[in-house]
């Protein structure tokens, strides 16, 4: 029978179904390879099979989905390694099971950001800076904001559920893993728009700041300012005004 466990059982668990009767030995004749018992427990998703026992914890659980067909329903879990499924649950089960497995998902997910949401709005306002940047944005400052995520979403990268899409902090959380899903990406991008919006910026003074105004390649070598910064380019073709740009530069847009 389904419902609530004894809070004080050592398993943990909260909610569980199973199938049972003549049902329980038709399914395991139509649907041999499906879970015959699933429960949720305050960390995840236990599912029992003819020969094994899996667990699905609430990190890596993508989906839940539920097929039902002449009053028996089939729910299936798609987790980050594939999908699991248990068949010949009632539908009023299935329903009560989804119910459960759903609160206490979101609950887990709350518990596990509470002490880090500090860490997870400081790490977002400074990859919000990125849309825009203030500076250019050298390989030493991404692997730095880097390491801050890291820090941040520890423990956390996984399958956030669909429940706090309009939730401020998971928003923000959700920001912080696609970032880490590819930083270069982020500075790639943040780094096109600062120069473009720069070389706008600074148009007056790279007219002025040589006898004749700098190239549109010259522009750009000027106001790439990366942690190291080497400048090729043939014999008299403005190298040197290059660099006495970007030490004026540097020096006038307060970055040295």
């Amino acid at each position: 029978m389904p419902g609530l466990a004894d809070p004080n059982s050592p398993t943990d668990t909260v909610f569980e179904v199973r199938r049972t009767g003549v049902i329980a030995f038709l399914f395991g004749i139509l649907r041999p390879n499906d879970a015959t018992a699933a429960a949720v427990t305050a960390d995840g998703l236990n599912l029992t099979f003819p020969t094994r026992t899996a667990v699905i914890d609430f990190r890596d659980l993508e989906e839940v989905t539920t097929e039902t067909k002449r009053r028996r329903s089939r729910m299936h879990f798609r987790h980050i390694s594939g999908e699991m499924t248990i068949s010949g649950l009632a539908l009023n089960k299935a329903e009560a099971f989804t119910a459960a497995l759903e609160t206490t998902r979101a609950d887990w997910w709350r518990k596990a950001l509470a002490p880090r949401v500090g860490a997870v709005r400081s790490v977002h306002g400074r990859l919000a800076l990125l849309r825009d940047p203030p500076a250019y944005v050298t390989r030493s400052t991404v692997l730095d904001l880097e390491r801050m995520a890291l820090e941040a979403a520890d423990g956390l990268r996984g399958c956030l559920p669909d429940t706090f899409s309009r939730d401020p902090d998971f928003r923000m959380l959700k920001a912080i893993l696609a970032f880490l899903e590819a930083p270069q990406r982020f500075r790639t991008r943040a780094n096109e728009t600062f120069v473009e919006n720069e070389l706008v910026r600074s148009k007056e003074f790279l007219d002025r700041i040589e006898a004749r105004p700098l190239t549109a390649e010259q522009r750009r070598a000027v106001v790439t300012d990366e942690d190291r910064n080497l400048i090729v380019a043939a014999a008299g073709s403005g190298k040197t005004s290059v660099i006495v740009a970007k030490t004026g530069w540097l020096i006038q847009r307060g970055y040295r």
